[in-house]
């Protein structure tokens, strides 16, 4: 399963990378704001949840959205 895992602080990045690995999971690539794109087993997401330095978890599958909302958008001027 791919997560995203977020440090409390950008000071707990690296010990948060180093025990995300120690509970089984790999950390694929390192994101903005003390973000990770993390893979790990189903069976080991309690193991992560309980780990100390953890932000949030959030999964990675999120949909897109293509386009410029502000070029869709018209401001009615009440004219």
């Amino acid at each position: 399963m791919t997560l995203v895992v977020t440090a409390e602080s950008a000071d707990h990045v690296d010990s948060l990378a180093a025990a995300i690995e120690g509970a089984g999971g790999t950390v694929d690539e390192r994101l903005e704001f003390g973000a990770m794109r993390v893979e790990i087993a189903t069976s080991r997401i309690d193991d992560l949840c309980g780990l100390d330095g953890i932000e949030s978890i959030e999964t990675a599958a999120v949909l897109g959205v293509e386009g410029d909302a502000g070029e869709d958008v018209g401001l009615d001027s009440g004219d």
